[in-house]
């Protein structure tokens, strides 16, 4: 089998790879002492320290020199780097998503955003302020993280709501930020494509004065300022237009034209308009609008800032404080088109035309980020007899305020097109009664969190080589949030635009948490864990069970089971409701209803539901870690999880067939709101293949194969519908891959990454696809990286990202739905090209 086929067995071409995520080789192991001298660590997914970092259940670290490699920018670009994480782009690639443009957000395990915990230093952050009802972009945006505060990145690949309560149903992603830093630093950094566009600017100082070991203290401010152009749809010639028919594709370009495209009385075209369209834009009879071809982005551009400043403080030879402020901002501005829209004119006649002489619709988002925290923790006797405590709050907040300018109000702008007083088809209508008609609405939005933890861990007790280790804790969390749209989108004024409900909610929640860590025998380690969440209409046990069995010193064998849940987001809760305009053709209701000609308005309720209950899922996974010999090693998980009760709408069909309807005066009105009718299952492997070789001359290479393959993602619409197969369905591969190299000697390295990311099929149905459906194909990148970190202050690294200027494949999904970006490739890609990067530190002594 080819490695385009199967990444395991690319390692023949090992040499063409690259080690993104490989450890630093040729580092010499510290001579072990007495254990009680060791350092203890906080891994996560676990709430006991503990001496040695591996433990029962798999969870992948990336230092800050892994970090460093990648060349990666920012916190969304290292995820491209990730395998195990389903990257989707679609936050930087969009420009007029009301909640997501601007953002990103992590995915695993073919699950949502929602379904992943984030945290800064293992403390939970404020979701994006701006959701949907449905519950998309309920998540924290990632974006807001400064990347140059990170020291590194932890990842739990499992459930652990036994640990951290709600939201961990897929995984934890954990930022650690650095600390007890000392001295001043000064970086910049920048790069640019090579078609000259999408140029990037980074500036940033870190400073740290004491030390925690000799001074009793330290104190670390870190600023860092990020800016990036933007690149249009009309730079690349894969995206340039909007008429795919040269890819195989069709003419998407949209039939909003200015020209004006008649409708009939039954609103089908009628294939005349109401002004000339010129030839070159006609086809299949009607007149066309390229809306790639002029303003809209390939990506975004973004302009970050950030302060964070990190405090520790030795009170007592048992007592430490510590605090922490993240402070970040991000201002996008986004262009789209003019506003298209049907439009009814003096004459009588009905047209799709759109306005251009109304000017782009223009919005300005700023985002803010709030972290702020402090703690106390304390204990008794040495480091591994100790009994300790730790008391911390946190407060988070996001705040996100998106505004527009050249949009309209349909209670003034349609009379005017209406009376004839204004012509949509013209762009010499009266300037003065065209800027009368325009409104400026703003959408303000604000989630807040505040939590307060308490634990206690320490030694339970010590048989010869056996020992438990415990902790016990409580934990409470406060949400807020306030989405306020402007009071004209909140009618449903704004013209061609959609409706927007207003949320003020809150809730608390409180919970107590135990886990145990026993060393059964010599060989053989136990994980116990439960936890229970009380929100204000339900409570959550969530329990786990962690085994890891050593057979041999080069042989680790692990398993776990545990069970998660999710609380429903405010905003799926009390979001609101909105109605819309339905016609119901189902043939079974209608003759159960003695309905003759069956094609009955209605009204479809969508939205927010009080009702909710919170969603549960349960993870199985087993593994093994071999060191084959001394410079080779192998890990091998399997993992299964299963959700269920997921929030999700009924179909038409079944809200009728479920009798979720009503009549009143009249009107028929089908309940579509959120509901908990969805779920999931999904399997997969993880297959991390590690070597390292010293070379003549003090060099060493260090090579790595990182894969996450799936092998099932089914999902259930509704608890009586059958399980659709989702798995290399539209933008769903089934595996990401890794593959790499690292030629190191003293302060130098260069690295290599070929990133490889599985096809799929060109459709968003289930699976079985028809036979001739197309295929997209498997997709890599090759990165290059050179890295001089040497001790005398200055470090630099330069690379190159893409190197072979691979452009995506095309997918017509992409180009022909809607709801997509429309640029004829998928989201989990982005069509930048070659990218080239700086980046220097000058450390001063």
């Amino acid at each position: 089998m080819r490695s385009k086929q199967h990444p395991f067995f690319a390692l023949r071409g090992l040499c063409f790879g690259a080690a993104v995520l490989a450890s630093d080789v040729g580092a010499a192991e510290p001579e072990r002492t007495d254990e009680r001298e060791l350092p203890t660590v906080q891994v996560t997914g676990s709430s006991i320290p503990r001496i040695e970092a591996e433990g029962p259940v798999p969870v992948e670290v990336i230092t800050e020199t892994e970090i460093r490699r990648t060349g990666a920018a920012t916190i969304n670009e290292l995820l491209r780097s990730l395998p195990v994480v389903d990257f989707n782009d679609a936050g930087e690639l969009s420009p007029d998503s009301p909640s997501g443009s601007g953002t990103a957000r992590i995915r695993m395990r073919g699950l949502t955003e929602n379904d992943v915990l984030v945290l800064l230093n293992g403390r939970r952050l404020p979701r994006n302020a701006l959701a949907d009802a449905s519950g998309a972009a309920d998540a924290v945006d990632v974006n807001m993280i400064p990347l140059a505060a990170i020291e590194r990145v932890e990842i739990f690949k499992g459930g652990a709501s036994a640990i951290y309560g709600a939201d961990a149903l897929a995984g934890v992603v954990n930022f650690i930020t650095r600390s007890d830093y000392q001295g001043v630093a000064a970086r910049t950094g920048g790069g640019i494509s090579a078609a000259g566009d999408g140029a990037e600017y980074q500036l940033g100082l870190t400073a740290g004065i004491g030390d925690l070991a000799r001074d009793r203290y330290n104190l670390t401010v870190i600023l860092d300022g990020y800016k990036r152009d933007p690149i249009y749809r009309r730079d690349r010639s894969s995206s340039a237009s909007a008429d795919f028919r040269a890819r195989g594709g069709g003419d998407e370009r949209s039939v909003f034209a200015p020209e004006g495209n008649l409708l009939d009385a039954d609103f089908a075209f009628t294939g005349q308009t109401v002004r000339p369209c010129p030839a070159e834009r006609t086809s299949d009879g009607l007149c066309r609008y390229d809306f790639n071809a002029d303003i809209l982005t390939a990506y975004n551009g973004a302009r970050r800032g950030s302060l964070t400043l990190l405090g520790e403080a030795r009170l007592a030879p048992q007592l430490q404080a510590s605090g922490e402020l993240v402070y970040s901002q991000t201002r996008n501005h986004f262009e789209n088109h003019p506003t298209p829209d049907i439009f009814a004119a003096a004459d009588g006649s009905v047209y799709a035309g759109r306005f251009m002489q109304g000017g782009p619709r223009i919005t300005e988002r700023e985002s803010e980020l709030v972290q702020l925290g402090g703690g106390l923790q304390g204990g008794w006797g040495d480091l591994a007899q100790a009994l300790r405590w730790d008391v911390h709050y946190s407060y988070g907040r996001s705040t996100v305020s998106n505004r527009e300018s050249n949009v309209f109000d349909s209670e003034t702008f349609y009379p005017a097109v209406l009376d004839g007083s204004l012509d949509p088809t013209r762009a010499d209508n009266d300037p003065a009664l065209v800027d009368s008609l325009r409104i400026s609405p703003e959408r303000r939005a604000r989630y807040s969190l505040n939590s307060i933890d308490a634990k206690l861990t320490g030694l339970l007790g010590e048989w010869g080589e056996r020992r438990v280790d415990f902790a016990v804790g409580a934990q409470y969390l406060g949400e807020r949030l306030s989405d306020q749209p402007d009071p004209l989108s909140q009618a449903g004024r704004v013209v061609g635009s959609v409706q927007q409900a207003a949320v003020d909610a809150g809730r608390d929640a409180f919970a107590l948490f135990a886990e145990l860590d026993a060393q059964l025998a010599p060989s053989l380690e136990a994980q116990l864990a439960a936890r229970y969440d009380r929100y204000p209409d339900e409570s959550r046990t969530s329990p786990k069970l962690a085994l890891l069995y050593r057979p041999l010193d080069a042989l680790a064998l692990r398993g776990s089971y545990a069970r998660s849940f999710r609380a429903p987001g405010l905003k799926q809760l009390y979001g609101g409701q909105e109605q819309g305009a339905i016609t119901i053709e189902d043939p079974a209701w209608c003759a159960a209803q003695g309905v003759t000609a069956c094609e009955v308005p209605a009204y479809q309720v969508v939205g927010a539901n009080a009702d909710l209950k919170a969603e549960t899922g349960s993870t199985l996974s087993l593994g093994a870690t071999w060191q084959v010999w001394r410079d080779l090693s192998i890990g091998l998980d399997w993992w299964q999880l299963r959700k269920k009760d997921a929030i999700g709408t009924k179909s038409l069909e079944q809200a009728l067939a479920d009798g979720d309807w009503q009549q009143d005066g009249g009107f028929y009105y089908v309940d579509q709101r959120n509901r908990n009718v969805a779920a999931t299952r999904v399997e997969g492997i993880d297959l991390d293949l590690r070597f390292a070789w010293r070379l003549p001359g003090a060099w060493s290479l260090s090579l790595r194969d990182a894969l996450t393959r799936y092998l099932q993602l089914e999902e259930q619409l509704t608890a009586d519908s059958p399980w659709g197969d989702r798995l290399g369905t539209y933008a769903t591969p089934r595996w990401r891959n890794v593959l790499g190299a690292t030629l190191g000697r003293e302060a130098w390295a260069i690295t290599a990454a070929l990133r490889t990311t599985g096809g799929f099929s060109d459709s968003d149905a289930y699976l079985p696809h028809l036979a001739d459906t197309p295929q997209v194909g498997a997709f890599e990148e090759l990165d290059l990286n050179l890295d001089y970190h040497p001790r005398d202050g200055f470090s630099f690294s330069a690379g190159v990202r893409n190197l072979l200027d691979r452009t995506p494949p095309f997918s017509n999904q992409n180009a022909s739905g809607a709801s997509y970006t429309q640029m004829g490739f998928a989201e989990i890609y982005s069509n930048r090209g070659r990218f080239f990067y700086l980046r220097a530190e000058y450390a001063f002594q």
